[in-house]
C-alpha cells in the first residue's frame, strides 16, 4: 500500500498531494524507510521507561511495512505508555472515521492498546508521565482494558473502525495510538507486542466499498457502510477490488433462516448453506453419519454430530451417496529426525552423535514412555487415527523452517566437540533451508480419491511464539488446492490454545490434540516434566465446497505438501531471521478420512441393474480399476502401502461368491 493516498483530486491538485494537504481523507502503511513518518511523533512516557519505542515492523498486514511496539518500551515491571502520534487534520468532525488493522504478537501476556483524539490543532501534548493524556482527553477505543486473554487478535490482524461523534463543526487535531498496559514490561504479567498497519482516516462523505454482512458489496459512504455493519474497504476502493465475501443461507437452530456470509453465520452458531443459496426450502437435509446411514435432520445437528457430512439444505438421502467411514494414514516424506524415542537419543552421546535426533528448537517429543503421545493410540477428531513413527535414529517428522536462525540463532549449529547443548548439523540434514522450500509428499501409490465425504487431518507443532503454515493438496489431474493451518507457541506450561479455524478457511476443527512427554536442553534432550502441546487441523471435501474453493469430489490426490511457514514471533533484527524462520515447525502426521470402497454391492463393479446384476463384466470391471489404481479396488481397505495388492482379488472373489440381494 502506498505510504499515503491523496483521495478525490483533479489532476491540477495533484501537486498539492506531495504537500500533505491536511483536510483530506488519507491512508498510512508505514512503508517509507523513515519512521515516524512525516508529521507523526513518538511520545514514550513508560515507567520505568526503557529505550525501545514504536518503531517499523516486518510482520505486517500489507505491504512491507508496519508500526510496532512491544513490552521492552518499559524496564522491569512497569506501567506502558508509549504513544503513536498521527498527523494534523483540519477537518475532523461527526461521521468521519478512523480505521486501522492490529494485532498482538501473542496471548500468554494480554496486550492493550487505545486510540485518542485531540482537537487542539497541531498539538502533540500527551502531558509526561505514564498516566498523561495532554491534550488527547478524548478516548475513541480501548481494546483489552481487561487485560483478558483471547480478546486481542494474536493469530492475524483485526480491523478496527471508529466513527467521529460530539464533533459538530469541522476542527483541527489529531488521533493517537497508545501503548497502554498496567503491570508491563519484561517483569511484568502483562504485555507481549502490539502492531498497527493499513491506517485510514476517511472522510464521511467518502465513498468506498463496503463489504456487507449479508454478503456481497455495495458502493456507499464509510458512516453508511459502519450503519449497516459491514466492513468499509477504503475509500475509493472499488468493488471489484474488494474481495467481499458471498452470502448464502444461513440456518439458525431454531430452523429460520436469512442470507448471511460465512463468518457471520459462524459467529451465530448456524449452519451455512454455501455461496449463493438462497433460504427457499427447508433448512433441513441429508446427513450422513459415520456408520453410513442416513437421516434428513437440521444442518445445525447434523454439523455438530461428530463424523457427520451435511449435503446441503432441502437435500434427500436417496441423492446423498452414504458409506461407513474408513480411514487412511498418509504416508509422509519426514525430513527431520525430531523425536527423542529413548536413551540412546538423549544425553552428550546424543549432542554428539552426526546421526543423532535434533531439536527443531531447544526441545521436543520423546516417544515410547507413559504420557508420551506415542503411549497409547493416537486419535483425532472422529476418532481419526494417526501414525507416528516410534524407531530410534529415523526421520519422524516434516520439519518447515531453518534450525540456523530460530528463536534468534539462539539454538544454530556448533562444531563438533564444543561443550554445549547445540550438536553440529547432522549428517541426515542436506539443506537446512525447509523454510522457502515446500517439503512435499507423494501420495501416487496410495490410489486416494476424495468423496464428498472425505476429510484430511493434520497434527504439528509450532515452536517460540506459534505461528501458521499451508498444507496444499495436488491432485493427479493437477489441479490443487491449499489451506491454512494455525498454532500457539508449543510449550504446555503457557496453557496454549489453538484457535479454532478461521471461517472460510476449509477447515472443520483446528484444536489443541493434548500435552505430552518432552525434552529439553537442545540435542542433549534431558528429561523435563514441561509438556510439549500438539494440535490437530481437519479440513473436508465439504466444507471446502461451501467455503467456495470448488468440488473436489472424485479428485485422486498426488501429493501433500506443507509451505510457507511464518511466526506470531518477532525477530530481533540482528540474527537474519524472518518470520518463515523465527520458529519450528513440526508435522507429526496426516490422516485422511473417505467413505468404505463399493456401493450398496460391492461386487456389483459395473453397477449394472439387469439381472443377473454380477457377471463376467464385473471382473473386467474390477481389473480396470485395479490397474487404474483405483480406491474401490482396495476391496480389504487395507491402509499399509502398497494398499492395492493381491488380497484385494480374494476380496473381491469372496464377495462376488456371496451374491447381492439388490443391485
Amino acid at each position: 500500500m502506498n505510504t499515503r493516498t491523496c483521495i478525490g483530486l483533479s489532476a491540477a491538485g495533484v501537486a498539492a498531494c506531495a504537500g500533505l494537504a491536511r483536510g483530506q481523507s488519507f491512508t498510512e502503511g508505514f512503508e517509507g524507510a523513515v519512521f515516524p513518518p512525516a508529521d507523526w511523533f513518538i511520545h514514550n512516557q513508560s515507567n520505568p521507561i526503557a529505550t525501545p519505542q514504536w518503531r517499523l515492523g516486518t510482520l505486517n498486514h500489507s505491504g512491507a511495512g508496519s508500526a510496532r511496539d512491544d513490552y521492552t518500551c518499559g524496564s522491569g515491571t512497569s506501567t506502558l505508555s508509549d504513544w503513536l502520534i498521527g498527523r494534523q487534520m483540519t477537518t475532523l468532525q461527526n461521521g468521519d472515521s478512523i480505521s486501522f488493522w492490529t494485532r498482538s504478537d501473542g496471548d500468554a501476556f494480554p496486550d492493550r492498546m487505545q486510540l485518542r483524539m485531540s482537537l487542539a490543532g497541531a498539538s502533540t501534548n500527551t502531558g509526561t508521565t505514564e498516566f498523561d493524556v495532554g491534550d488527547f482527553g478524548t478516548l475513541l477505543l480501548d481494546i483489552n482494558p481487561g487485560y483478558t486473554s483471547g480478546v486481542f487478535p494474536t493469530t492475524a490482524y483485526g480491523q478496527f473502525t471508529v466513527t467521529i461523534s460530539g464533533v459538530p463543526v469541522a476542527t483541527a487535531g489529531r488521533f493517537a495510538f497508545r501503548y497502554f498496559v498496567e503491570d508491563g514490561g519484561p517483569g511484568g504479567n502483562n504485555s507481549f507486542g502490539v502492531r498497527v498497519d493499513d491506517v485510514a482516516y476517511i472522510q464521511g462523505s467518502t465513498t468506498g466499498a463496503c463489504c456487507l454482512a449479508t454478503g456481497g458489496c455495495q458502493f456507499i459512504a464509510a458512516s453508511a457502510c459502519a450503519t449497516q455493519g459491514g466492513t468499509f474497504a477504503g475509500p475509493g476502493v472499488a468493488c471489484a477490488a474488494a474481495n467481499c465475501a458471498p452470502g448464502g443461507s444461513c440456518c439458525l437452530t431454531n430452523e429460520t433462516c436469512s442470507v448471511q456470509t460465512a463468518a457471520a453465520c459462524a459467529t451465530a452458531g448456524g449452519a451455512w448453506g454455501g455461496a449463493g443459496t438462497s433460504c427457499t426450502g427447508s433448512c433441513s437435509g441429508a446427513c450422513c453419519f459415520p456408520d453410513g446411514t442416513c437421516s434428513v435432520v437440521t444442518g445445525f445437528s447434523c454439523i455438530i454430530t461428530s463424523g457427520a457430512t451435511y449435503f446441503g439444505n432441502s437435500t434427500t438421502c436417496s441423492a446423498a451417496p452414504c458409506r461407513p467411514i474408513s480411514f487412511q494414514a498418509l504416508p509422509l516424506a519426514y525430513n527431520w529426525n525430531g523425536m527423542s524415542s529413548d536413551a540412546s537419543e538423549q544425553g552428550e552421546s546424543n549432542r554428539t552423535d552426526p546421526a543423532g535426533y535434533r531439536s527443531i528448537s531447544d526441545r521436543g517429543l520423546l516417544l515410547n514412555q507413559p504420557g508420551s503421545i506415542n503411549s497409547g493410540p493416537v486419535l483425532g477428531t472422529d476418532s481419526m487415527p494417526y501414525t507416528i513413527p516410534s524407531a530410534g535414529h529415523t526421520l519422524d517428522i516434516v520439519h518447515l523452517g531453518d534450525r540456523r536462525t530460530c528463536d534468534n540463532a539462539n539454538h544454530n549449529w556448533n562444531p563438533p566437540g564444543t561443550a554445549v547443548n547445540c550438536g553440529a548439523q547432522p549428517t541426515w540434514l542436506t539443506n537446512n533451508d525447509q523454510a522457502t522450500i515446500p517439503q512435499v509428499s507423494p501420495m501416487g501409490a496410495l490410489s486416494a480419491t476424495l468423496s464428498a465425504q472425505s476429510r484430511i487431518g493434520v497434527i504439528y507443532q509450532i515452536s517460540n511464539g506459534g505461528g501458521r503454515f499451508d498444507t496444499r493438496l495436488t491432485f493427479t489431474d493437477n489441479t490443487s488446492v491449499t489451506v491454512t493451518m494455525r498454532g500457539p507457541d508449543w510449550f504446555a506450561p503457557f496453557n496454549p490454545t489453538t484457535p479454532p479455524p478461521t471461517p472460510g478457511s476449509g477447515l472443520i476443527v483446528q484444536r489443541n490434540l493434548g500435552d505430552y512427554l518432552a525434552t529439553e536442553s537442545e540435542d542433549v534432550a534431558t528429561s523435563t516434566t514441561n509438556n510439549l502441546i500438539v494440535s490437530e487441523a481437519v479440513f473436508s471435501v465439504q466444507q471446502l465446497r461451501l467455503d467456495g474453493y470448488g468440488d473436489f469430489t472424485g479428485k485422486r490426490i498426488a501429493s501433500i505438501a506443507f509451505l510457507n511457514p511464518v511466526g506470531n514471533a518477532t525477530p530481533n533484527g540482528t540474527s537474519g531471521a524472518t518470520p518463515a524462520t523465527i520458529c519450528g515447525f513440526a508435522i507429526l502426521g496426516a490422516s485422511l478420512s473417505f467413505p468404505a470402497p463399493g456401493q450398496a454391492c460391492y461386487a456389483n463393479c459395473d453397477a449394472s441393474t439387469q439381472p443377473p446384476v454380477l457377471n463376467v463384466a464385473d471382473f473386467s470391471c474390477f481389473l480396470q480399476k485395479f490397474a487404474a489404481g483405483d480406491s474401490y479396488a482396495n476391496c480389504d481397505a487395507s491402509t499399509q502401502p502398497p494398499v492395492l495388492n493381491v488380497a484385494d482379488f480374494s476380496c473381491f472373489l469372496q464377495k462376488f461368491a456371496a451374491g447381492c440381494s439388490a443391485p
